[in-house]
């Protein structure tokens, strides 16, 4: 049962906001005493006839103005370190495969130091002057993240048309939107570093609108709007956003490394489709091209015999056995 606070929770309160005012007010005192001793060691300097005072209130005004010429240094040095990052090439690079022509700005690693000399190796973003040919793709700005321990050599490339610009591309068989990010990558488990594009591969980019794939182990010809595409270095293989506006369900496809489909999976967003009749909205369907009569459906309602002419299994549990 809820009741009034107590008394005594009320005069905690009042203690916190109590011990918070003393703080304020106990800072401020300090402040102002501060204030007024060096204010008195300035005029101490110039009227006081005792000679021992004025030595010492030289000496507190010599240790306040280092404080501040150190801490106006240690800014400055600061603010030289974190300036350090931008960069603009005089001349044309090729750092790991990357062609960056002069006039280019970059953001490299910071230096240390009075004389900075700047890494340009260690880029972490450029922004051409003029925007360059990537792979058949016109790029104006670059980001890359690099990776390297034991051995090992990782780059992941994040490439922007610039400006708004830029259309549809044919890379490695996809019909990209140069327009919208696109990730390129390269893995060398040698060590070895990239010496040209052709190093990078696709890693990631949006589809253009048209894009579609047939699956021709269905009976129906039935095609899949596709809006997003990436590669998984990992497994070789790669993987597919379904385009699902105005239709009634939404997955993935997967390929393998020569694009055949190899898998799909399936969440509906509506239920008791044409051709596959399940009266549950939640339902996945996946489906695997080493069975390419059999459909997998996870869902708690009974199921069809078929679903668009394909034999319906539900998912083998852990023991073996089919679930209910």
């Amino acid at each position: 049962r809820r009741g009034r606070p107590s008394e005594n929770q009320g005069r905690k309160q009042d203690m916190g906001l109590d011990g918070l005012e003393v703080l304020f007010y106990g800072l401020g005192f300090l402040l102002i005493f501060a204030f007024g001793v060096w204010m008195a060691s300035i005029v101490a300097i110039f009227i006081a006839k005792n000679p021992v005072i004025k030595t010492l209130a030289i000496m507190l005004n010599l240790l306040i103005l280092s404080v501040v010429i150190l801490a106006v240094i240690d800014n400055a040095g600061e603010q030289a370190y974190e300036e350090s990052r931008y960069q603009e090439n005089d001349k044309e690079l090729l750092i790991d495969g990357i062609r960056i022509p002069a006039g280019s700005r970059l953001v490299v690693e910071p230096q240390m130091g009075i004389k900075k000399v700047p890494d340009f190796s260690t880029f972490s973003r450029v922004e051409y002057l003029h925007p360059i040919d990537w792979k058949s793709v016109t790029v104006g700005e670059m980001e890359r993240v690099v990776s390297q321990y034991d051995g090992h050599y990782e780059a992941t490339l994040t490439t922007r048309s610039g400006n708004g610009t830029g259309g549809v591309v044919e890379v490695e068989g996809w019909r990209c939107r140069s327009d919208n990010d696109m990730l390129w990558g390269v893995k060398n488990e040698n060590g070895r570093k990239p010496s040209n594009p052709a190093d990078y591969r696709l890693l990631e980019c949006l589809l253009d609108k048209s894009a579609e794939v047939s699956v021709p182990q269905w009976p129906e010809a039935m095609k899949l709007p596709l809006e997003k595409v990436r590669y998984e270095q990992l497994g070789a293989y790669w993987e597919a956003d379904i385009l699902s506006e105005n239709l009634p369900y939404w997955g993935k496809v997967y390929f393998d490394a020569d694009k055949r489909i190899s898998s799909i999976n399936l969440s509906f967003s509506q239920k008791n489709l044409q051709g596959c009749a399940i009266a549950d909205e939640g339902a996945s369907l996946e489906w695997d091209g080493k069975q390419p009569d059999v459909v997998t459906i996870r869902s708690y309602v009974d199921l069809p015999e078929y679903c668009w002419g394909k034999k319906v299994v539900r998912p083998v549990s852990k023991d073996g056995e089919q679930g209910e």
